[in-house]
């Protein structure tokens, strides 16, 4: 399994891309209040041509809800 850390290592725009050999999820797709990064790093999953499976959402607050409508 191989873990990619979109965002989230700060507060706000948690993001994280999970591999297996067989499907891809992600767990949250948040945003940062910084209205000049606002967003986790979504570019990589296009740059790596993503198949994204599932997306789990661990809760409603905007910091891992807030980038959805652009998945």
């Amino acid at each position: 399994m191989k873990i990619t850390v979109l965002g989230g290592a700060e507060i706000g725009a948690t993001c994280l891309w999970f591999q297996t050999e067989h499907t891809e999820w992600l767990v949250d797709a948040g945003v940062r209040m910084d209205p000049r990064d606002p967003l986790p790093n979504l570019a990589l999953l296009e740059q790596n041509g993503a198949n994204i499976d599932a997306i789990f959402v661990t809760h409603a607050h905007q910091d891992h809800i807030g980038s959805l409508p652009l998945l």
